[in-house]
Order: structure tokens, then C-alpha cells, then sequence
């Protein structure tokens, strides 16, 4: 999954933008109390444990992002 599509979901759920560093956006959902941290390299795939780090940090159902 690139880091394009993590982005689309997290906006679809409630996510905003707060700050980015280099290619590294901050995410966060006030109503979740969540923030995430997303590598933001074009169309490339993030590894699989950069994915699951990304999907416990934002409190989001793993369905969401196909798991």
C-alpha cells in the first residue's frame, strides 16, 4: 500500500494534516485522540511493519486499509 493511499483513508476518516518534516506528514483525529505519522514517498510501497505502526497509531479497524 503507498503512502497515498494510507493519506486517502486517514482524511476519509476524520484525519488532518498538522505538520509535515522533509517527506514525513503528522495526521491527527481530535475526536480519536489520535496521531500518526505518515512517510510520504510517491507511489512507493511502505514496508509491512511501517503499515501496521501507521494502523495502531491512528486507531482505525485494520479492514479499513484491506487487512
Amino acid at each position: 500500500m503507498s503512502s497515498k493511499e494510507i493519506v486517502r483513508i486517514l482524511k476519509d476518516n476524520g484525519f488532518v494534516l498538522i505538520g509535515q518534516k522533509g517527506s514525513h506528514q503528522k495526521w491527527h483525529n481530535a475526536e480519536l485522540g489520535a496521531t500518526t505519522i505518515v512517510p510520504c514517498h510517491g507511489n512507493n510501497q511502505l514496508p509491512i511493519g511501517t503499515l501496521y505502526s501507521i494502523i495502531r497509531a491512528s486507531k482505525l479497524e485494520k479492514s479499513l486499509f484491506g487487512f
